[in-house]
Order: C-alpha cells, then sequence, then structure tokens
C-alpha cells in the first residue's frame, strides 16, 4: 500500500512540476512579459528596467528555477495588479471554487449513481431511453450554455435565485446546479457501464443461483463493484470542473480561481497566473491521488496489479 501510494504521489508531484514548466514557458513565450508589465505608455527604456528588475533578462531555465524555489516556500511573488503578495489572493479565491466544485460532485454522485443504476438494470426500457437521450442533450450543450439557461430560467422568468454571486448560500446554487449537469452525463454512462458488465459476471450468475433477491443483488453484491470505475473518474471530473471553472465563473461572477485567472489574464498579472495553474495542478493531483488510494482499497484487482 505504501509503495503503491508513493509512487503515484511521485507521479503527482512529476505531472505538477510538468504543467508548471510548461505554463511558465507558454506565458514568457506567447508575450513580452516585461512589456507587458510596463504597460502600453511605457519607453523601451522602461521596458529594459522592468526587465532587469523582475529578471526577465535571464534564461527561461534560471527564471523558472527561481519562481520554484520560491513557490515551494510558499513566495509567489508580488502581484502588479493587487499590489500584495500571491499568495493570500490565491487564499480567497480558492475557497469559492473548492466549494462549488465539491458540492457538484457530490451532488451529481447521488444522481448519477441511482440513474445509472436504473438504466443498467432496466436496460433497454422507457427509463433507459429517456435517461439516455436527456443525458445525450445535456453534453451537447457547452458549460457556458448551460449557465445562462439556468440564468434565465430561475433568475429572469422565475425570479427565485439570483443571477450572480452576492454572498449569500443561494447565489451558488445556480452554479453548483451548472456544472453538476456537466459533469453528469459521463458520470451516469460510466456508472451505468460499470453495473452492466458487473451484472454480467460469474459471481452475479452465482448469487442468482442461490436464491438472492434481485434488489438485494443489485444494492450489496453488485452496487460495490459497479461504483470502482466511477471512483477512478471522479479525479478526471473534478480536474476537468477546475479547469472549466473559468467559463462558469465568469458566467455567474464568482469570484474563484477561474475568475481570478481570466481577470489576470486580461490585466497581464502573469504572476498571478503561474500561481493559479500551478494550484489547480497540484489540487487535480492530490485528487487523483486520493481517488487511486481508494480505488485501491475498494478493488483487489489494484492490489495484485500494483
Amino acid at each position: 500500500m505504501l509503495r503503491f501510494l508513493f509512487r503515484r504521489a511521485l507521479l503527482a508531484v512529476t505531472v505538477a512540476l510538468v504543467a508548471s514548466f510548461l505554463s511558465f514557458a507558454l506565458i514568457n513565450g506567447s508575450r513580452d512579459v516585461a512589456a507587458a508589465l510596463a504597460g502600453e505608455s511605457a519607453t523601451q527604456a522602461d521596458i529594459e528596467i522592468v526587465r532587469q528588475r523582475y529578471g526577465l533578462d535571464r534564461s527561461l531555465l534560471v527564471q523558472y528555477a527561481d519562481w520554484l524555489s520560491g513557490a515551494v516556500r510558499g513566495e509567489f511573488g508580488d502581484s502588479v495588479l493587487y499590489r500584495r503578495p500571491v499568495l493570500p489572493i490565491i487564499t480567497e479565491h480558492a475557497a469559492p471554487t473548492l466549494q462549488i466544485g465539491l458540492s457538484a460532485i457530490l451532488l451529481a454522485l447521488a444522481i448519477s449513481v441511482p440513474v445509472g443504476c436504473l438504466m443498467a438494470t432496466r436496460r433497454g426500457g422507457a427509463f433507459d431511453r429517456i435517461a439516455s437521450a436527456l443525458l445525450v442533450a445535456n453534453q451537447a450543450m457547452p458549460g457556458f450554455w448551460i449557465s445562462l439557461l439556468l440564468i434565465y430560467i430561475f433568475a429572469v422568468q422565475l425570479r427565485w435565485l439570483p443571477a450572480a454571486a452576492s454572498g449569500g448560500w443561494q447565489s451558488y446554487i445556480l452554479p453548483v446546479l451548472a456544472v453538476t449537469l456537466v459533469a453528469l452525463p459521463p458520470m451516469t454512462r460510466m456508472m451505468k457501464a460499470g453495473m452492466i458488465d458487473t451484472l454480467r459476471a460469474d459471481f452475479m450468475r452465482t448469487a442468482r443461483s442461490k436464491g438472492i433477491g434481485r434488489y438485494r443483488i443489485v444494492l450489496l453484491h453488485a452496487l460495490p463493484n459497479a461504483v470502482t470505475p466511477l471512483v477512478a473518474l471522479l479525479s478526471v471530473q473534478f480536474g476537468a470542473i477546475l479547469a472549466g471553472s473559468v467559463v462558469i465563473e465568469v458566467v455567474f461572477s464568482v469570484k474563484g480561481l477561474g475568475y481570478l485567472a481570466w481577470y489576470s489574464i486580461t490585466t497581464a498579472d502573469f504572476a498571478i497566473v503561474q500561481a493559479v495553474v500551478l494550484v489547480i495542478t497540484l489540487i487535480y493531483a492530490f485528487m487523483t491521488l486520493l481517488m487511486d488510494a481508494l480505488n485501491y482499497w475498494l478493488d483487489p484487482r489494484a492490489r495484485t496489479r500494483s
């Protein structure tokens, strides 16, 4: 178990390092960072002063090594826009993103597990066909369109909920619902596929031959085995939620990491952009490690493969 977790943790750290370097290289290669920091009215002399002040005249590897050594200590530099250290800014904006993401994952899990089970046990029936059609239609709509549709229905027409985040818990209902609808189709299909494969397994036929009731077979024998692929998918879905939070947070004016990344890109605050990329990558890597550990505990086959 410890050896398995160590290998996964080492892989997670490697992924975080590669992602942070690629984002660092893309930020520095996409435009002249010194010119962006100096502003549009800056002269060439001003740009050179900024370049020397922030160490942008050094090689890319030296700049990255210097930034990484500070990031390990929790020092991401100072924000040009906010005029204060980056880490407290990241901490302030991480809470809404994590609250929305975790709430959406739990809600999608609570919906996808029973719906996927019903679709598998009633395969080919009316419920399966209707649910499949709704899932396909849902997945065909991008996140921003789902967000705008929810705002139009619940905020504009019905006036039940606020259209933008205003601080109260009611303002987070629509963002959580939007993220849930985005994550729901792949999770439900994975649950359905896992349940179908489990119901076809040999030990299920043995359970039926012993006269065990249908509902007991599904709940006590099939469900624990069918949920294993869904557990592995959760980390991928949470990473997709974090990556897609930019659009949804901008639509609902949620001051989370996605909104902060978008605003920092538009204002050329690259210290924050780089820090947000690293934080999101680390969260995704941690969730992947956590789901791998849970999958290792749930599935005995994973232990033999390790």
